[in-house]
């Protein structure tokens, strides 16, 4: 039987298996890491556009 390292000791899975849950574990922490720091940056990017349209719309009109 395969083994997939240190995991495959210790359940007696197929390997695309625990590899599925290693990778599915692995991007749900990494969501969990970035979520603020994007929140963040779509909060800043939205308050820069809201400070240029009216620059924009003061320009085209005068």
């Amino acid at each position: 039987m395969r083994r997939v390292g240190y995991l495959g000791v210790f359940v007696d899975l197929p390997a695309p298996w625990i590899i599925g849950f290693v990778v599915a574990v692995m991007g749900l922490v990494a969501c969990l890491a970035t979520r603020q720091p994007v929140a963040l940056a779509g909060i800043i990017t939205f308050m820069e556009v809201d400070g240029l349209v009216p620059v924009v719309a003061a320009n085209r009109s005068g």
